[in-house]
């Protein structure tokens, strides 16, 4: 796999140039991160091709990517890039970690993790608030679910991004798409403000709080990649 320029911060690939993952894509290569793209849509990645690999399928991309960033628009199109011969599971090598930035169902997370782990890739569930315009000025809010090890193999990559807050939400994976469905609703989450951890989440201090903060300038509702096919 490719190292990156950036030193420590892994090879990273992201799925899906729409609202979030251009961002995304633009703020990692602006951090000298090795980084690949893939989009069906060709005038998504053409303003990638000189400095990043522009992958010709999932699969391609996942072969040379250590952290892969999925930012496509529903449940379908997640499961139609991590499956399948040439999706991510199959040609990733084994420790590859696969960030969900998508907003799915519970269900899906957890069936992906499991169907994941059959091929040694980890998936990490990642929620992020703030919208396009934080996208791209590096000041998504991530809320991350995973093991504590899972979350930090991937904070390098996060942190590259210059995400404006990154918080782990441990235990079951696909909690944090409940947590999200109970927490008070994004223009109430505000900076130093706390919101329950579903029941049963066996995340840090289970039937306590975690910590959700948001940067005080931005007030959009969580948006994903608008990436068509």
């Amino acid at each position: 796999m490719e190292q990156s320029e950036q030193a420590g911060v892994p090879s990273t690939g992201v799925i899906g140039l729409g609202d979030i993952g251009r961002g995304l894509a633009d703020n990692l290569l602006g951090a000298g991160v090795a980084l690949s793209v893939y989009d069906v849509r060709p005038e998504a990645t053409d303003p990638f091709r000189p400095e990043a690999h522009v992958a010709e399928s999932p699969g391609d991309l996942a072969r040379h990517s250590d952290v892969v960033m999925v930012a496509v628009v529903n449940d379908a199109q997640v499961r139609s890039v991590l499956q399948g011969a040439d999706g991510v599971f199959a040609q990733a090598a084994p420790g590859t970690s696969v960030v969900i930035v998508s907003t799915i169902a519970t269900s899906t997370v957890t069936q992906l993790h499991a169907e994941g782990s059959a091929h040694g890739v980890t998936i990490v569930d990642c929620g992020v608030s703030g919208g396009p315009a934080a996208a791209a000025s590096g000041e998504l809010v991530c809320m991350v679910g995973g093991t504590a090890e899972d979350v930090e193999r991937v904070r390098p990559v996060l942190d590259a991004h210059d995400c404006g807050q990154v918080t782990p939400v441990h235990g079951p994976y696909g909690h944090l798409r409940a947590f999200h469905r109970q927490c008070a609703p994004p223009h109430e989450l505000s900076l130093g403000r706390t919101a329950p951890e579903p029941a049963g989440s066996g995340g840090p201090g289970a039937g306590g709080a975690v910590p959700v903060t948001r940067p005080p300038t931005s007030s959009q509702p969580m948006r994903t990649s608008a990436w068509r096919r």
